[in-house]
Parts: C-alpha cells; sequence; structure tokens
C-alpha cells in the first residue's frame, strides 16, 4: 500500500497489499479472535466454529479435535488458568530434552525416562534454587545413565564422561561441582528409582 508520499512500504502485511499471496490474504480476512483463550492473535481453527469452508463442524469433528489439542496440550485442564506462554516454554523444554539425549545418544528407553521426570516434575527455577532449566535436564539425565550402569566394570559408561555431554555442562555454564549440586536436588525432589 503506498505511503503519504508515494511511495511502498515494504513491511505492509496487509490484506490486498500484494505482500502476500492469496490464501494469506484470505485466512486473515476470515479469521477471528473472538472465543480464543489461548492467544490473541488471529487463528483459523477452534474446536467449536466452522472449517475453513464455512460449514459448521460436526459433533464428532469438535469431539476429535478437542480430543486432540488435549492429547497434545499438557495445560488444557487447567482452564482459565491455562497460559499460551507456559505451554511454550513447555514445548521448548521438552524440545532441548530430546535434543540432550540425541546429542549423547541415550537409548530410547533413557530418553523417555528423562522426558517422564522433566514432564511430572516441578522444575521451575524457584522449586531448584534459581538453576536454569537445562542445568535439571542435565543432571536428569546423568541420574538415569548412571543408575542403568549394572557392574564396576562399566564405570566409563557414566554420561559425565562423554564428549557431548561435556560440551552441553559447558554451553550451560555448569562445572561437575554444579552438577553433583544439581543431581543432589533432584534426588531429594524425584524417585529416579521409579522413572
Amino acid at each position: 500500500m503506498p505511503t503519504a508520499d508515494g511511495s511502498f512500504d515494504m513491511l505492509d502485511r496487509n490484506e490486498g497489499t500484494g505482500s502476500r499471496n492469496v490464501e494469506e490474504d484470505w485466512l486473515d480476512g476470515n479469521s477471528s479472535v473472538k472465543d480464543n483463550k489461548w492467544t490473541t492473535s488471529r487463528t483459523t481453527f477452534w474446536p467449536d466454529a466452522e472449517d475453513g469452508h464455512g460449514n459448521k463442524l460436526t459433533g464428532d469433528s469438535r469431539k476429535r479435535w478437542k480430543e486432540l489439542r488435549k492429547a497434545h496440550d499438557r495445560f488444557s485442564s487447567e482452564g482459565d488458568n491455562y497460559d499460551r506462554k507456559t505451554t511454550i516454554r513447555y514445548g521448548h523444554i521438552m524440545n532441548d530434552v530430546h535434543t540432550f539425549c540425541n546429542l549423547c545418544e541415550l537409548s530410547e528407553h533413557h530418553t523417555e525416562e528423562v522426558a517422564s521426570i522433566i514432564n511430572n516434575s516441578d522444575i521451575s527455577s524457584k522449586n531448584y534454587g534459581g538453576k536454569r532449566y537445562e542445568k535439571i535436564i542435565l543432571a536428569v539425565m546423568s541420574l538415569i545413565v548412571d543408575r542403568d550402569i549394572d557392574t564396576v566394570d562399566n564405570i566409563d559408561q557414566r554420561l559425565i564422561l562423554d564428549e557431548d555431554f561435556k560440551q552441553l555442562m559447558e554451553n550451560a555454564k555448569m562445572g561437575t561441582t554444579e552438577l553433583r549440586k544439581v543431581r543432589q536436588m533432584v534426588r531429594e525432589r524425584v524417585d529416579i528409582t521409579q522413572a
């Protein structure tokens, strides 16, 4: 859309400016923010609304979409306390769990255990004396791997000796002394043997 001096604003993303394709213009013009408790941005989907063609969703469709949202949304049961920012943060944390475990080549079983502990625990910094969640993930990973070392002969399989784990610790600005302290904090808050 031309500005007052006749030039075009390269950042103007309004409908009809040519900055977007036809589908994006249609979505923007036919989306609304009403009834969306998760965000104030426009959305094209809400389980109680219409589909992309203006047809009302059937009862079965609404039910399936609500179940899908609930299955993928850890905080959906919190009702009015739900906060999209919290869900996004949780998603970042779980992505980091899987990334860290993959970098260190943890088994699928160990990765699932670490993810379960992080998912079901209060890893907030207030619960861990101001420690960042990355440090808690690393402590949980090392505890889970070390727990399953079956003999003294395999002691060199400890995760702390893995070069990729050392690099993650360095990136998180975490030394071995701090790792020991955070591991102890995790032990006090989580039953690692039941993971």
